[in-house]
């Protein structure tokens, strides 16, 4: 009977690499202004202090005792004399303090514009990448900009994805009319649409077009990766059509070719009177059939999983193996890692299960085995698939000059596609091993905000 070990393996799964995101560092004038201002407030005391000193020691009270002493002046008492110079002291102290925290109170009020501004990017950010829908990219855009800037209107005009610098919209995002403000939204040298506000009070200041500017680039992003996804899911759709496509042609119209010329055959042979040879060729085409059927069965159980959403890779493999131990009699064994959530795209994992999908039919239809081993784990920031069976094996080098490929090429391309490579380990009587190994994408988030961090 068939046994299915599906136990999973704790821990072990690698996070994806990436340092993640930077921290935002303050900008080298702000910096410079404020290492400046350091500086003053630490060396003008000081030398103030130290001319005050001197001036006091070496001019007033000299002063003040040679004019007493000599009665050309009326007699100032030198305490009186210190009294003075202290106040006037005091009196310079007290505007070199009001100069400095004046200072202070601007760069302050200019570091939470700043953070005013990179808060309201960051809300756009945030809402742009809620969706990889341009319509939804759209209206969650217009709602957020609409809370944030007191404006009549905002507006999203989409356009086809043209060179920027062409059309009716200066690439600076200058205000075009008073109250009205046009912001091209663009990425990589490309513009895919418009941000138009309207204000009927007042124009829109120079920090405004700024932090426009920067949102309009933020939305160009999200747009194009959202047009991106979106041309990445229509190609897969049409390779995964045209996978069936090939499938169907090569299995089961071919086998419905084959039935119908044994049924020409069996005809022939009844109307000879040969029965026993006419049951013979029968029994053949009624193995022919059970091959198509479990093909098509195999084929319709990898698509609804598919379709259906299954939750991750780990538990495809585990329904799918389940199935393929009950079909075809054999001891499967499955060894995975719990690969953390999120650890490969949609699309990548697509790839992955259809690379197990053709090593897994391969050992069903070619290799003549007892036993297949499927484990899948993390390495390195990589994932390791690995299929290794029992059978009769193969040349792989004979195998590809014959053209008997075995979707072999199909398979390295899949894994060509994930920036991985497909390992085929082989001999004639020795079983085979087929391994894929492929990076897992690294994370991390960056936002263009050097026009609104490089304040003047």
């Amino acid at each position: 009977m068939a046994r299915s070990n599906t136990g999973e393996r704790q821990g072990g799964a690698a996070t994806a690499r990436g340092d993640g995101p930077v921290p935002l560092e303050p900008t080298p004038p702000f910096a410079r202004r404020l290492r400046l201002l350091k500086w003053i407030t630490v060396v003008v005391p000081g030398v103030f202090i130290f001319v005050l000193e001197s001036t006091r020691h070496q001019v007033v009270e000299p002063f003040l005792r040679e004019h007493g002493a000599t009665g050309r002046l009326p007699a100032i008492p030198l305490d009186i004399g210190n009294l003075i110079v202290g106040l006037l002291a005091f009196g310079l102290a007290f505007g070199f303090s009001h100069l400095v925290f004046g200072v202070i109170e601007h760069m302050q009020r200019r570091l939470l514009r700043r953070n005013a501004e990179l808060a309201a990017l960051n809300a756009v950010a945030a809402s742009a990448g809620a969706s990889l829908r341009v319509g939804d990219i759209v209206a969650q855009a217009e709602e957020t900009l609409q809370r944030l800037f007191p404006a009549d209107s905002v507006r999203i005009d989409l356009t086809e994805p043209v060179v920027a610098g062409t059309g009716d919209v200066p690439d600076d995002g200058t205000s075009l009319a008073a109250g009205e403000m046009r912001v091209p939204l663009q990425a990589r040298g490309h513009r895919h649409g418009t941000l138009r506000l309207t204000r009927s009070r007042g124009e829109f200041s120079r920090a405004d077009q700024r932090l426009l500017r920067a949102i309009g680039d933020t939305l160009g992003m999200a747009i194009e990766n959202a047009r991106l996804h979106q041309q990445v899911h229509e190609a897969a759709v049409v390779e995964e059509r045209g996978r069936i496509a090939r499938e169907m042609h090569d299995g089961v119209a071919q086998m419905l070719a084959y039935v119908l010329v044994k049924l020409g055959t069996v005809d022939g042979l009844l109307a000879a009177g040969a029965a026993d040879t006419a049951r013979a060729e029968i029994e053949t085409m009624r193995q022919a059939a059970e091959s198509a059927y479990t093909d098509v069965r195999e084929q319709i159980l990898g698509l609804r999983l598919v379709t259906d959403g299954a939750p991750g890779l780990a538990a495809w493999l585990r329904t799918y193996l389940d199935d393929f131990a009950e079909q075809t009699d054999l001891d499967v064994t499955l060894e995975i890692d719990d690969l953390p959530p999120g650890a490969l795209p949609r699309a990548s994992e697509l790839q992955v299960i259809r690379i197990a999908q053709e090593a897994l039919s391969n050992v069903r239809k070619h290799a003549d085995a007892r036993s297949v081993r499927v484990r899948c784990t993390v390495e390195e920031g990589d994932l390791i698939l690995t299929v290794a069976d029992d059978g009769r094996g193969f040349d792989p080098s004979s195998a590809n000059r014959q053209g008997h490929h075995f979707g072999l090429l199909t398979m390295r391309e899949r894994a060509e596609s994930l920036g991985g490579t497909l390992q085929i380990e082989s001999q004639p009587g020795s079983g085979t091993r087929i391994t894929l190994r492929a990076p897992l994408p690294t994370t991390g988030v960056s936002h263009r905000v050097a026009d609104l961090a490089a304040a003047g």
